[in-house]
């Protein structure tokens, strides 16, 4: 489908959804109940006799929804969606049909028909007496008509009678619904039969929005309500094209080429457990109707044959289970008029879906039912395993497992029968009679139970009864309890073949009913819903049966998801697995989600046999990885024996690793034996315990601890900027409810520290004293080299190992754990050490330069003087630049010296470096300098005359020139953005060196950002830098860049910049008035409970003085003027200036206000305590 055919419809589906939800609410309204408001009683109201049943009837259907677990407004809310969601599917279905030619026209109009449709036409030339007198000239009744007409077929979604068709939209939502449908949608987008599962994705877009809302921002749990919205996802054809082709298409392959037990086609049965608006069932009914084609099956018979036998569906979403039928309704009706026969014959058509939304209600019905079986104590626990299972399942849906009690309990009634049969035939002495015992087992197998029987008969009875008697009450007890017990049918069966896309859903967002059942009975595997579907839907199946999902790819690698592999590897045989990894859906962008699909085959595993495993995560579209797909994606396909899987501790699915790669974990020592990965502490309260060292003027180090959590992305170095608070041994940490003080021996030890979560496996050197943060967990070396260690874990082989025992962005202490281990020889260590010497060097460099760095030195900038400023901003940069590429190339160089000591074949780096990341670097001067001379001139040129030279940068380290080319190029070196953030830089430096000057007491403690302060100090430090000749010409290129003079600049950029890079806690305050007529800068340091007094004081108030001069001055010259346009000029200039006036005083009473409140800075605790009281004249809030 086309992309604007899907906005067409997401947008005409959330305006019918508008329309209808806004009518039926005012209709309820009339009815006496309310949404906000207490519901009327029906005495209060004047009703007819007929408008009194529907009000009972509503507030009994109403009610049974609250029975579901539901407030009563939850319950309402949740009924009106339901009545809007019926009625909107009921007039999509006839739109579908219409346009296939399966109906007549009943909604379309044409002028031909004086603007009706053509079945309305025919309606009015009937009953024109009575269309007449209806102000839509009777077609709502005409479409009430249809519904009855069609109901007989698909009574699920046309049942006039149930408990969602008590009221419906008024006339005139009937002909809006109808109008945007017509219209709106185009007559191709109804042809396709995904339109239907993208009515049902886009109605739910607006809940689904909400929920993650609520889960993500406001950390709420899946209320019973919520789970269709958050957890369903239409899934695109190719995905469920290929989980069919490769189950069914696959078993009916190998039953006709004799390679497994011979079955009937109409033998063959297939769920999906979760089947949503029936995408899968759709696809399967394709395949099922060619092959029964192939065997020359009736095509009259074949759609009825396939739905009574080969599909079935279950979902907790009524509104899924409607859709579902419909699609395969049409199916059936397309197939059928293929075959020659226009319309299905009434109760012909069966079909085996089932909403598992059932409400079992108590009370005396449950009593009289219980009292008919009283002398039956077989069925009277059948009845209650029913109401126990079936309580919740709202939100537990096909996860129910009625048949783990019911199996046993039918297992044991006939065992009872068989006794007492054999007991009689011996009692009457029929011993010699042959074949006895055969005869005994023919009747067990065959005999149900006579009260399994009158259960039954006694539901279809209730059920008869109450739609007869047009008892809602008695109605909805049946259909529920009848909808239970065929639910119960699913349950009681086997499968050949299970597929679908289950819910995800981790249990942290789960609520407390949903997560205790998991934790009960599927105690191995409720770290997420899907994972629990497929333990369930392994039971669905019989032996031999094969089970063809899409999910998320945590369960083949995580430590989570053990017990499911290990289950995996030792009942069933892994047949195909397609990896798609991130971006597989149009609808989920970003990486949050990564997917895989497979078919397993429940049989145990032929030890030979090996599985197909297509690798598609590095196709970063949809498109792309369909199209591989399709052309067989032979250069991403592996075949691996699934018990090589074993061999690595915790069984990840590690197909994509060569032999040679896996044999490291079978023929090496682990990590473990050598280190010790520890995770870190946790203070339960970060904003409370923890700071940044420049918080502090002096740090109280018997209170605050250097802290391993770093704030950069860096390798092998880095700054480290937090201390935690830790006096008295970290009391009061420990004393917090939420914390995990953990590893607590290892604090203090010098290791490596990693970083919990990224894109790449990256460490830093961690210095003794240090307490270390649980999102930077620590390796502590025992019986290997420190420096080794932090070479290793930085290359690209040890990220391409740690990815294949979990390829998520989450490295776990389990993980490193495993990670294969061999020692370095002698040489090989000296060359690594020599390597990291080199790198430690270029990031203390480096260091000096960063302001958030303790080894920060202002005057480190004065190295880059060039004739102007602008070479000196530009040296910077390209200096940044050359550290960056030699810190690239070192780190090959870390790369191949690893790869030697490991053994790895160029083979196998080819593949690690596709994965990871391909190299910038050759490891011979294989390239001459003539060969760039006349490429890219104009970046040659501006690199080549700075601190560093290209051309020596290319000899030294034998660097691929097109490639280094390339890599400046995307990077955009010379650009605006990188001369700002230098010029900020530089900015920040002069500020230091004026608040740590030798100056008086009040300008360490504030600047005022004016003129003065740019031509005075500003620009004596630029011509520090330059020539004096160049400094006007500076200046203007500068401003250009800037896009504002510098004052300007200055104002409007400089706080929000340092308010980012220090984290929220800034050490210069930006103070201004509202209007920024006043402007100053704070030094956090010198702070004093003066300093705002002698800011205004010594500054504030001169100025309005100065300010109330001038006005005075021109005031005088306006009246005294005789030159009108002059006079006006004075005007102009007062009214400006009372306006500064007007600001500085509002500035000025801020300030009182914040003096009277008492404010006294304490630098010793922290930044945010001292600078939130100061947030009304804060150029930017600081809140958190």
């Amino acid at each position: 489908m086309k992309p604007e055919q899907k906005k067409a419809i997401n947008r005409t589906i959330l305006k019918c959804r508008e329309i209808l939800e806004s009518d039926i609410e005012n209709r309820l309204v009339t009815c006496g109940i309310l949404l906000d408001e207490p519901w009327i009683e029906k005495d209060k109201l004047s009703l007819s006799d007929e408008e009194e049943q529907i009000y009972k009837d509503l507030r009994d259907a109403i009610s049974k929804e609250m029975k579901g677990g539901l407030s009563e407004k939850e319950a309402l809310i949740s009924y009106i969606r339901e009545v809007t969601y019926t009625y909107l599917n009921r007039i999509a279905a006839l739109r579908v049909m219409e346009v296939r030619g399966l109906m007549e026209e009943v909604l379309i109009q044409r002028e031909e028909y004086s603007n009706r449709s053509y079945g309305h036409r025919n309606f009015f030339e009937v009953a024109r007496e009575f269309c007449k007198s209806q102000s839509d000239e009777g077609l709502s009744y005409f479409i009430s008509l249809i519904f009855n007409e069609i109901s007989s077929d698909i009574g699920l979604l046309f049942n006039t009678e149930d408990e969602y068709s008590i009221i419906g939209p008024s006339n005139q939502a009937l002909l809006e619904i109808i109008h945007q449908l017509t219209t709106e949608i185009d007559e191709e987008s109804w042809q396709q039969d995904e339109i239907i599962g993208w009515i049902y994705q886009y109605f739910n877009e607006e809940e689904k929005d909400d929920v993650f809302d609520r889960l993500y921002n406001k950390k709420e749990k899946i209320k019973s309500i919520d789970i269709p919205a958050a957890t369903q996802l239409f899934t695109p054809d190719w995905i469920v094209d290929w989980i069919i082709n490769n189950s069914l298409g696959k078993l009916h392959e190998e039953i006709i080429n004799g390679e497994r037990e011979h079955k009937k086609l109409e033998e063959i049965k297939l769920l999906d457990p979760a089947c949503g608006s029936g995408h899968f069932l759709i696809k399967a009914y394709d395949l099922f109707y060619r092959y029964y084609v192939e065997e020359g099956y009736s095509k009259e018979k074949i759609p009825f044959l396939i739905l009574s036998n080969n599909l079935h569906g279950i979902d907790i979403d009524a509104r899924a289970i409607q859709l579902t039928a419909l699609i395969l309704y049409i199916k059936v009706r397309v197939s059928l008029k293929e075959a020659g026969i226009n319309e299905v014959k009434e109760n012909e058509l069966t079909v085996n879906l089932v909403c598992a939304d059932a409400v079992l209600l108590n009370g005396e019905r449950l009593a009289k039912m219980k009292k008919q079986f009283e002398n039956n104590p077989t069925v009277l626990q059948m009845i209650e395993i029913i109401y126990d299972e079936f309580t919740d399942t709202r939100i537990k849906g096909s996860l129910i497992q009625p048949e783990k009690q019911l199996l046993p309990l039918i297992e044991e009634y006939k065992q009872e029968k068989h006794r007492k049969f054999k007991k009689k035939v011996q009692k009457e002495d029929l011993g010699l009679f042959e074949g006895l015992d055969e005869f005994v087992r023919d009747q067990e197998e065959s005999i149900l139970s006579k009260g399994e029987q009158e259960l039954f008969q006694y539901l279809e009875q209730i059920y008869t009864q109450a739609v007869k008697a047009k008892d809602i009450n008695n109605l909805l007890f049946a259909s529920e309890v009848k909808k239970s017990v065929y639910l119960l049918n699913i349950f009681m069966n086997k499968y050949d073949l299970v597929v679908g896309n289950p819910p995800y859903l981790g249990k942290r967002n789960m609520n407390e009913t949903l997560k205790k059942y998991l934790q009960k009975h599927y105690k191995k595997n409720f770290v997420d819903l899907y994972s629990s579907f497929i333990e369930r839907s392994m039971h669905f199946l019989s032996d031999d049966g094969l089970l063809g999902m899409v999910t998320q790819q945590s369960f083949m690698f995580t430590s989570n998801f053990e017990s499911l592999r290990e289950e995996i590897l030792s009942h069933f045989s892994i047949r195909s697995v397609c990896h798609l990894g991130t971006n597989a859906f149009d609808e989920i962008s970003g990486a949050k989600v990564n997917t895989v699909m497979f078919v397993f085959a429940k049989t145990i595993h032929d030890k030979k046999f090996k599985g197909k495993y297509i690798r598609l995560i590095n196709f970063d579209t949809p498109k792309s990885k369909q199209v591989a797909l399709m052309n067989d994606a032979k250069d991403h396909t592996y075949y691996i024996n699934q018990e090589d899987f074993k061999n690595i501790s915790g069984m990840p699915f590690v197909y994509w690793a060569s032999n040679e790669i896996l044999s490291l974990f079978k023929t090496k020592i682990p990590l473990e034996k050598y280190a010790i990965p520890r995770q870190g502490m946790a203070t339960g309260d970060n904003s409370r315990f923890l700071k940044y060292f420049w918080e502090f003027k002096d740090l109280d180090r018997n209170k605050w601890k250097p802290y391993s959590k770093v704030i950069d992305n860096s390798e092998y170095y880095t700054f480290y900027p937090t201390v935690v608070y830790w006096e008295n041994n970290g009391e009061e940490i420990r004393k917090h409810k939420s914390s995990a003080v953990r590893g607590e021996t290892f604090f203090g030890r010098e290791g490596i520290m990693y970083s919990l979560i990224g894109n790449r496996f990256k460490s830093r050197y961690l210095p003794s004293g240090f307490i270390f943060d649980k999102g930077n967990s620590c390796i502590f070396p025992e019986k290997i080299s420190n420096v080794y260690l932090l070479a290793f874990t930085n290359s690209k082989l040890f990220t391409y190992i740690i990815k294949l025992l979990n390829p998520t962005h989450n490295f776990q202490v389990g993980d490193l754990k495993r990670i294969p281990i061999v020692e370095p020889s002698d040489d090989s260590l000296k060359n690594i050490e020599k390597i990291i010497n080199k790198i430690r060097d270029n990031k203390m460099e480096q260091l000096s330069r960063n302001e958030l760095s303790v080894t920060y030195d202002p005057e480190s900038v004065l190295k880059f003087k060039r004739e102007s400023f602008i070479e000196f901003l530009k040296n910077q940069i390209i200096t940044d630049l050359f550290y960056e590429l030699e810190e690239k190339y070192y780190s090959e160089q870390i790369d191949h010296l690893i790869y030697d000591i490991y053994g790895i074949s160029e083979k196998d780096i080819y593949n690690i470096e596709n994965e990871i990341e391909k190299s910038y670097f050759t490891k011979s001067n294989q390239y001459v300098i003539e060969d760039i001379e006349e490429y890219e001139e104009e970046i040659i040129a501006e690199l080549s005359d700075n601190v560093f030279n290209i051309y020596s940068l290319l000899r030294s380290y034998s660097i691929d020139p097109f490639k280094l080319l390339n890599f400046i190029k995307n990077r955009n070196i010379i650009s605006a953005h990188n001369y700002i953030e230098k010029f900020f830089e530089f900015l920040s430096s002069i500020l230091r060196k004026q608040f740590d000057s030798d100056s008086n007491s009040s300008e360490k403690e504030f600047i005022i950002l004016d003129n003065e302060f740019v031509e005075g100090i500003l620009l004596d430090e630029v011509e520090l830098l330059s020539k004096e000749e160049n400094i006007e010409n500076d200046i203007e290129e500068l401003e250009a860049i800037l896009g504002s003079n510098i004052l300007g600049w200055i104002l409007k950029e400089f706080f929000k910049r340092h308010v980012g890079k220090f984290k929220n806690r800034p050490i210069y305050w930006h103070i201004c008035s509202p209007n920024k007529n006043f402007n100053s800068i704070i030094n956090y340091y010198a702070i004093t409970p003066d300093t705002l007094y002698k800011l205004k004081s010594n500054h504030l108030i001169p100025f309005m003085n100065s300010l109330s001069e001038d006005i005075v001055f021109y005031r005088e010259k306006m009246t005294s003027s005789n030159d009108k346009k002059l006079a006006k000029q004075f005007e102009k200039r007062v009214i400006d200036l009372e306006k500064q006036i007007n600001d500085l005083e509002t500035f000025d009473k801020q300030i009182d206000e914040i003096i009277a409140s008492g404010y006294e800075p304490d630098i010793d605790q922290g930044v945010l305590y001292n600078i939130k009281p100061l947030n009304p004249i804060l150029a930017k809030k600081i809140e958190k």
